[in-house]
């Protein structure tokens, strides 16, 4: 059941195999990976395994909790698809920044000097390519002639240093984990406060006792309600029953 769940949770799909009695009764529910199960067009279920062959399942044997979706029938689609770019983003954001730190060049520029000789330019050049750490930032490296129309011209740095984004330094980066974290919470539906997060603010999260009663009315039941669609073809004896929460049980006694 355990199992069941976590498929639920993941693919917002679950699929229960019915093992039945002579009689065609249910005598118990075998869970299916659903990371394996895919829906027939024959009224069937296929399960896949690792030698890349399959077992069929008439859909009268197979029970296929579906999530839904607005765009078809056959499969649950999970919620949280839409943050999984922010997670790539956070984690974009932090290789970037360890790989910043790893490489110890801090390269990610564009350095320019004026009116090095050719020896000089290559020895500067070769120096800037050994700094550079194995998949980390490019940098380029350009000795411009500052000579104008013949005539010796003016730079007031004769070495410059020009950034191309810093996407290393803490107030940036740290921006981009709040926002990402923020999204995380919001597609799974999870208060911070319950996810023991800490706060980013001197409030905090509030009277966590009112947060865990509203998502347990907002979240929880209506999780219960979707497996409660199994006892539908369960027998009596097997129906699945969620225990009321142990605050709404003090209450009442």
């Amino acid at each position: 059941m355990r199992a069941a769940l976590q498929d639920f949770e993941v693919f917002d799909n679950t699929y229960f195999l019915m093992i039945r009695n002579f009689l065609g009764g249910i005598n118990r529910l075998v869970r299916l990976p659903a990371i394996n199960v895919r829906v027939g067009t024959e009224k069937n279920y296929y399960l896949l395994d690792s030698s890349g062959g399959f077992t069929e399942y008439s859909a009268n044997d197979i029970i296929h909790l579906n999530g839904g979706d607005v765009r078809q029938s056959i499969y649950g689609v999970p919620t949280y698809f839409s943050g999984i770019q922010s997670i790539l983003l956070g984690e974009a954001a932090t290789l970037f920044r360890r790989r910043y730190y790893v490489n110890g060049a801090h390269s990610g520029y564009v350095m320019v000097t004026f009116d090095l000789e050719d020896a000089q330019a290559d020895v500067l050049e070769t120096a800037m390519k050994q700094t550079k750490g194995p998949g980390n930032h490019r940098s380029m490296y350009l000795n411009m002639n500052s000579t104008i129309q013949g005539k010796p011209g003016y730079t007031k740095d004769r070495v410059q240093i020009i950034p191309v984004g810093d996407f290393g330094n803490k107030d940036e980066y740290d921006k981009i984990k709040q926002v990402t974290l923020q999204d995380i919470l919001n597609m799974h539906r999870v208060p911070a406060g319950l996810a023991s997060i800490m706060p980013l603010n001197a409030a905090g999260h509030g009277d966590l006792t009112n947060v865990r009663e509203v998502y347990y009315d907002t979240e929880t039941l209506p999780r219960q309600a979707i497996w409660s669609e199994l006892n539908d073809q369960l027998p009596q004896r097997a129906r699945i029953q969620f225990k009321e929460p142990r605050w709404l049980t003090d209450k009442t006694t």
